[in-house]
């Protein structure tokens, strides 16, 4: 039978409690000074907290198998330091081995977790198990979050005596929180309940396993599709674009962010937009022209992206796409689509990509969310067409531009293109299909995975209006949208509104808006263009609305709702913009 050395990084212990008469307890402390890390003899606890985890632990294991040393780091009731926690693990695994390491806490509002996956890596590689326990409230923590590492939770499903071992997911041990009576400091006993304390049975059943040589350690797979959301699985050196449509424009416009080149951009002849160059037929300063499907190049790119194609589906009965498909396959070139026609939806087709989303996609975690403490900024507007997703690219390239490690999570379905770390397409004819509780967890998901890039801050948007007009037909109602947003929880909202809004409605949007997140409204942008004041109304023709008005419409934000109001196409009240969202952060 082998002899297991367990460690409890914890509080320390009170070793003169009476629950420890006449027993030999084992420990040191680890303090860090200027930066290093050194032991002292005194493991003395004055939480309470580590003695109660040793208690446990010791009571569950059979002294002649198990050794435990208790090491004391310096814990309080507001937790520990993330860089001070990864010094100690690093102490711990450049000085000690230890079979099992028990950890009964955590870290939640982190940045960054690649310095201590890397050492809990390197302890796992070394032999050494760790035991962590989840956070009570329900929140991803860590280490227990962390690959190689037991995430140890509660479960009220599970019988008392039993423990569940998970292969699949990041909750890999559960167990019942039950009260328990356990030594303290002050007061001299305690009643507990919660994961820690479940944590140290887990590691007294593991260890029991590991000696009797059930397991040298526990294999735990994790397998989460929201991936595919945060990459191209290929390269786009050049690329031509199909079909010219509203979706493409933020392209056409936007090429300086693409990093790499748009050869040609093709249309039906139907649309009448071929033969015209871009700046004809659209306010965008892209002088190339617009040429023919039927003309189409396929030497000139490796990479063909196709827009939105089902809206024009009927004017050619689809076998346009049909041929595309089948010769892009045939030259050996990516497609990248926005929606994914039934006939390519086939598994191994790599050199396809839709930004796609099932519900078997998603890992279920019990709802646990991960906290971050990056700065992040969502737009949201009053209505759809604000030019919102424009405004994003804008944010991004002015930020950019000054030197910020900038990651963002678009809605459109073109977003990987411009180098955004995420794509989550929840707008047109979205090709995401999941449960709307689900909308929350992967937009955390995503959220967290651009926080692990360690970007300075996060941008994301939604679609659509945040509340609607009326409330005459469920599908007039946001809800997905409402639902990124309040997942997005961002420290600052910049709201897009219309030059026609009524500020009562606006006033409303924000209000709501505020509700979900809790952020502070950081400003306004309007969108230039609104509609001529007849008899058509909405349906009429719009116009680019002159200074003067605009001048009208900021005094009356300003008076009215104490918000101050940019315009969407003037480069000087976006560079304002930047510089207030620097100055918020930089307070």
């Amino acid at each position: 039978m082998k002899t297991i050395s367990i460690a409890i990084l914890d509080s320390g212990v009170n070793c003169k409690h009476e629950a420890f008469i006449n027993q030999t307890i084992n420990g040191f402390s680890l303090i860090i000074e200027n930066g290093v890390v050194r032991e002292d003899s005194d493991f003395n606890d004055i939480l309470g907290h580590g003695t109660a985890i040793y208690y446990l632990l010791n009571k569950g294991l059979s002294k002649s198998f198990c050794s435990i040393t208790n090491i004391k780091i310096n814990t309080s009731t507001n937790g520990v330091d993330y860089d001070d926690f990864c010094l100690y693990l690093e102490y711990i695994e450049k000085n000690y081995s230890f079979d099992i390491i028990n950890i009964s806490m955590g870290i939640t509002r982190i940045g960054s977790t690649y310095r201590m996956q890397r050492i809990c890596s390197k302890l796992y590689e070394k032999g050494t198990l760790i035991v962590s326990a989840y956070d009570n409230n329900g929140a991803v923590s860590f280490p227990a979050g962390l690959k190689n590492v037991v995430g140890v939770d509660g479960n009220d499903t599970i019988p008392t005596s039993q423990i569940r071992y998970n292969q699949k997911g990041i909750i890999n041990a559960e167990g019942r929180l039950s009260n328990l009576r356990v030594p303290w400091t002050t007061p001299k006993y305690n009643i507990v309940k919660g994961t820690s304390f479940l944590c140290a049975k887990v590691t007294a059943e593991l260890a029991s396993r590991k000696c009797n040589g059930e397991i040298t350690n526990i294999t735990i797979e994790e397998k989460d599709n929201v991936d595919t959301l945060c990459g191209l699985p290929f390269k786009i050196s050049k690329a031509a674009v199909f079909p010219f449509n509203k979706e493409i424009h933020s392209l056409a416009r936007y090429e300086n962010l693409l990093d790499f080149q748009i050869v040609s951009y093709y249309s039906l002849r139907e649309t009448g937009c071929v033969g015209k160059r871009i700046s004809e037929i659209t306010n965008i300063p892209n002088e190339k022209v617009i040429d023919n499907i039927c003309n189409i190049n396929w030497d000139s790119f490796d990479t063909l992206i196709l827009g939105h194609c089902k809206a024009i589906d009927s004017l050619i009965n689809g076998c346009c796409f049909d041929d595309l498909y089948e010769k892009a396959n045939k030259f050996d070139k990516n497609i990248y689509c926005f929606d994914l026609p039934k006939d390519i939806t086939k598994e191994g087709r790599a050199q396809v990509y839709c930004p796609k989303l099932y519900n078997k996609d998603v890992l279920y975690n019990k709802g646990k969310l991960f906290m971050t403490n990056k700065p992040t900024v969502c737009v949201v507007g009053t209505s759809s067409n604000q030019g919102k997703f424009t405004l994003q690219l804008k944010i991004r390239e002015k930020l950019l531009g000054v030197g910020y490690k900038v990651g963002q999570i678009g809605t459109e379905p073109s977003s990987l293109l411009f180098g955004m770390d995420a794509v989550f397409p929840l707008g047109y004819m979205s090709t995401v299909d999941i449960y709307w509780e689900n909308i929350f967890s992967v937009t955390n998901k995503l959220i967290w995975n651009i926080t692990n890039k360690d970007v300075d801050i996060i941008i994301g948007g939604t679609q659509a209006g945040l509340l609607p007009y009326n409330n005459r037909n469920i599908h007039n109602i946001p809800i997905k949208h409402r639902i990124f947003l309040e997942a997005f929880s961002p420290d600052t909202i910049i709201l897009c509104v219309n030059p026609y809004d009524d500020l009562k409605f606006v006033n409303k949007t924000i209000k709501a808006a505020e509700g979900l997140t809790g952020a502070h409204i950081l400003g306004a942008v309007c969108y230039p263009i609104t509609y001529e004041s007849n008899w058509k109304g909405n349906f009429g023709k719009t116009r680019r609305i002159t200074q003067e008005e605009f001048v009208l419409i900021r005094e009356q934000y300003i008076k009215e709702l104490d918000l101050e109001l940019f315009l969407l196409d003037t480069d000087m009240d976006i560079n304002r913009l930047i510089n207030k969202i620097i100055t918020f952060y930089h307070q």
